[in-house]
């Protein structure tokens, strides 16, 4: 079974988004995921989130799900999403 995105996209503040996304460690995972399987980046995403569980791991997903929706993988991210 395909493992799903553990955390609800909801909507963003872009104050909140411009805020988060710049973070040094964060961008090193985002860079890790070029290249990878959808599957792979969701289990990245999600062992994100079980290691931060704080708004700017949520703001970080939910904008790179986001960007997601936006490319390629527009179809086939819903399939990963609740």
């Amino acid at each position: 079974m395909r493992e799903k995105l553990i955390i609800f996209v909801e909507q963003l503040d872009r104050k909140d988004i411009k805020k988060y996304i710049k973070d040094i460690e964060w961008q090193e995972i985002r860079i890790s995921m070029k290249g990878q399987s959808l599957d792979s980046k969701i289990e990245i995403l999600n062992n994100w989130w079980l290691k931060n569980q704080n708004k700017a791991a949520k703001v970080q997903i939910i904008n790179y799900i986001n960007a997601l929706k936006r490319s390629l993988y527009s179809k086939e991210i819903y399939k990963y999403l609740y």
